[in-house]
C-alpha cells in the first residue's frame, strides 16, 4: 500500500519537477528541479495568502500584491516550461522576488514578521547562480533592503518592531547567506570531480565510454532531425599486446596516455573523443562527411608517425571509419559498422584506414 502511494505521488511529481531535465547534467537537473519547485509553491503561497487577506484579514493592498506574485509565477512556471532556459527563468525570478520583498516591506512593514519571507532570496539567488555571482546578488539585496528598514524603523514604531529585532533579523539573514554559500560551494567543487569520475577515462584523461554513448545518442539525434552529417571513426593501436609484453604494463599505460594526448590536441574543437576500450580509442566527427573522416584520420595518420612516443619512439594505428545514412537505423549500427571496417583494417595488415 504504502509503496503503491510512492509510486503515485512520484508518477504525480514528476511531470511537475522534471519536465526539462532529459539528458541533462545532475547540477543542471538540481538547478531546474529547485526552479520548477519555487515557482510552484510561490504560486500556491501567493494565491492562499491572496485569499486569506481578501475574505479574512481585509488587507486588500496586500491581497492585490499576492495576487500579482501569484500571476506572475504561474506565468514564470509556464514560460520555463515551454522555453527551457534557465538563465532567463532565474534572472526574472530574482529580479521580480527582490521587487516585491522591497514592495511588501514598505507597505507591510514588519506586522506579524513578515520580512521573515526575506531569507529566501539568498536561497533561491545562490543556488541558480554561481555561488560567488548569487553571494554577490543577496549581499546587495540586503544592502538596500536594510538600510531602508533600519531607516523605517525610526518611524514605524510598532510594538513587535525595534531596532534590536531588526539587527537579529540582519544578524540571522547574513548566516543564512553564508552559510548556504558555502553549502553550495562544497556542492559545486563536489560536482565537478564527480562529474569527472563519471565522465573521464582515469588514465587517459579523455572521455570514457559510458560518455561517448551519450554524446553519440545526442548526435545521432541531431542526424535523424536536422540531416547533419556525422561521421565517427575508431582507432585501435596496432601490435599492443606485443608492446606491454615486451616493455610492462607502465609502459603501456604510458604509451595510452600518450596515445590519447596525440588524439586530442589533433581533431577539432568540434569533434569528440573517448577511450573506447582497452587499446581502442573513437572519435565523434559532427558534421564531416566520409571523406572529410578520411583526411582528418590521414592527418592523424602522419602527426602519429612523426611522433616520438616516450620509450618505443614509433606507434602505428589502424582505423575504421563510417558516415551515418539513411540505412543506417541506429547508434548500434553505426559503431557495428565502424568496427567491421577497422576489423577488415587489421586483417588487411594494419597501419592503414578503411571505410564502411
Amino acid at each position: 500500500m504504502i509503496s503503491k502511494i510512492k509510486t503515485n505521488i512520484k508518477s504525480f511529481l514528476y511531470p511537475l519537477l522534471y519536465p526539462q531535465c532529459k539528458n541533462q547534467k545532475y547540477y543542471i537537473v538540481r538547478k531546474i528541479v529547485m526552479l520548477n519547485t519555487f515557482f510552484l509553491l510561490g504560486m500556491f503561497a501567493f494565491l492562499f495568502f491572496a485569499l486569506l487577506h481578501t475574505f479574512i484579514t481585509g488587507k486588500y493592498f496586500i491581497a492585490l500584491l499576492d495576487i500579482f506574485a501569484f500571476i506572475v509565477f504561474l506565468y514564470l512556471y509556464f514560460d520555463f516550461k515551454k522555453s527551457k532556459n534557465i538563465k532567463k527563468a532565474a534572472l526574472v525570478g530574482t529580479v521580480l522576488l527582490a521587487v516585491f520583498m522591497f514592495t511588501f516591506a514598505s507597505y507591510n512593514h514588519n506586522q506579524s514578521f513578515g520580512l521573515i519571507w526575506t531569507i529566501f532570496f539568498p536561497i533561491f539567488t545562490i543556488s541558480q547562480f554561481k555561488p560567488k555571482t548569487g553571494l554577490l546578488v543577496s549581499l546587495v539585496y540586503y544592502l538596500f533592503l536594510f538600510s531602508y528598514l533600519f531607516y523605517g524603523a525610526l518611524y514605524w514604531n510598532e510594538s513587535s518592531w525595534d531596532k534590536t529585532s531588526l539587527l537579529r533579523l540582519f544578524i540571522a539573514s547574513m548566516l543564512l547567506t553564508f552559510i548556504y554559500y558555502a553549502i553550495e560551494r562544497s556542492f559545486e567543487s563536489t560536482s565537478i570531480r564527480l562529474e569527472r569520475l563519471t565522465n573521464i577515462d582515469a588514465l587517459t584523461k579523455i572521455f570514457n565510454r559510458r560518455k561517448i554513448d551519450e554524446i553519440m545518442e545526442s548526435k545521432f539525434y541531431e542526424f535523424q532531425r536536422y540531416g547533419t552529417n556525422l561521421s565517427i571513426a575508431i582507432l585501435d593501436i596496432d601490435d599492443f599486446k606485443h608492446l606491454n609484453d615486451t616493455y610492462g604494463h607502465s609502459t603501456g599505460d604510458t604509451v595510452l596516455r600518450e596515445f590519447a594526448n596525440l588524439l586530442a590536441k589533433n581533431t577539432r574543437k568540434t569533434d569528440f573523443v573517448g577511450r573506447w576500450g582497452g587499446e581502442e580509442f573513437i572519435i565523434i566527427m559532427p558534421n564531416a562527411s566520409l571523406e572529410q573522416a578520411r583526411l582528418n584520420m590521414q592527418r592523424m595518420m602522419q602527426k602519429m608517425a612523426s611522433h616520438k612516443f616516450e620509450t618505443v619512439e614509433t606507434i602505428r594505428c589502424s582505423i575504421g571509419i563510417a558516415q551515418a545514412n539513411k540505412e543506417t537505423l541506429s547508434v548500434d549500427e553505426l559503431f557495428r559498422r565502424t568496427d567491421n571496417a577497422l576489423y577488415r583494417a587489421k586483417r588487411n595488415g594494419k597501419n592503414q584506414i578503411l571505410s564502411d
